[in-house]
């Protein structure tokens, strides 16, 4: 979105509209974090389940839970808290140009911290991310 069109009198129309549909839906779906949560964490999980990292922790496995309880207790048992460090090997292949990792195909873009405990890192950004969660965060923060 450039600056012309953000400064115009439809620039301004267009982000008031966005801006407050993707507002009211922020508020409906906070009413209700824990489906909310759930059904997040469903779409990344389908998302991501044919990826080495979604196959390597069960990814399909989890989305066969029938319920809230039985996601969140799948997710925890199949997919470890990992550091950085931990996931470092599978960006830096990722870098290198391998698909399919960490998410389908090869990262949109990376977002790279400004290393303040060390060298920086890079986070790979999804196609899907981006589009989804990205522009729209934006949007919501202009608004």
């Amino acid at each position: 979105m450039t600056r012309k069109f953000r400064e115009s009198g439809f620039g301004k129309l267009a982000l008031r509209l966005y801006g407050g549909i993707l507002y009211k839906r922020f508020v409906e779906s906070s009413r209700d974090c824990r489906a909310s949560s759930a059904s997040a964490l469903r779409r990344i999980l389908e998302y991501a389940k044919d990826s080495e990292w979604g196959r390597a922790h069960g990814f399909p496995l989890i989305l066969l839970a029938e319920d809230e309880d039985e996601l969140f207790r799948l997710f925890r048992a199949n997919v470890p808290v990992s550091d950085y460090d931990e996931l470092r090997p599978f960006i830096e292949r990722c870098k290198n140009g391998e698909p399919n990792v960490l998410f389908p195909g090869h990262p949109k873009m990376y977002s790279v911290t400004s290393g303040t405990s060390g060298e920086p890192k890079w986070i790979p950004v999804s196609e899907a991310y981006h589009d989804v969660v990205y522009k729209k965060m934006t949007v919501l923060w202009l608004y």
